[in-house]
């Protein structure tokens, strides 16, 4: 039996939205305590998440601009990930920065996406999803020195909402193919 795009999507909103949630509550549970942790927290959960855009992107077949805007987009935050446990103590404002450009790239993304394709399901919930993402990251690299202490807040709140988003999407979906 071949497993369709719409299985596979709905899998990794899942799996993806699921674990967004987990680390945004760990986030806002601790926010004073964290700043050198969430650094950490959000340098595992860029690189899961830019891993996850590139395997979807090249397991949906959608072609070959989707997969270049997910490989983008995965290699962004795979990078922005990475450069978290480089200088663990100097990385909340860099991360402000290249967080805030990761979250306006893949929102824009989400969006040109939507718009582009009429026939996609849950055009609205992508949409939502990318202007929040889009928004967040012009916040994040506007200010980074002044957010750097809002930042595990903010972060957690942006991974919650995105994350329960993505569930919600992904059962939605699921909901369809039954």
């Amino acid at each position: 039996m071949a497993v369709t795009n719409e299985q596979i999507m709905w899998r990794w909103g899942l799996i993806g939205g699921t674990i967004s949630v987990i680390l945004g509550i760990v986030v806002i549970a601790w926010p004073k305590q964290t700043l050198l942790v969430i650094s950490i927290i959000f340098g595992i959960q860029l690189i899961i998440w830019g891993l996850m855009l590139i395997v979807s992107r090249a397991l949906l077949h959608e072609g070959v601009g989707s997969l270049i805007l997910g490989i983008i987009g995965g290699v962004l935050a795979i990078m922005a990930g990475i450069a978290t446990f480089r200088v663990p103590g100097r990385t909340v404002v860099i991360l402000a920065i290249i967080l805030g450009a990761a979250w306006l790239v893949a929102g824009l993304f989400e969006v040109i996406e939507a718009v582009a394709d009429s026939d996609m399901e849950h055009r609205g919930w992508v949409v939502f999803v990318g202007a929040i993402s889009a928004l967040a990251g012009i916040i994040l690299m506007s200010s980074p020195v002044e957010s750097a202490g809002a930042l595990a807040i903010i972060g957690g709140i942006m991974m919650i909402v995105m994350g329960g988003v993505r569930v919600i999407g992904a059962f939605q979906l699921r909901s369809a193919l039954t």
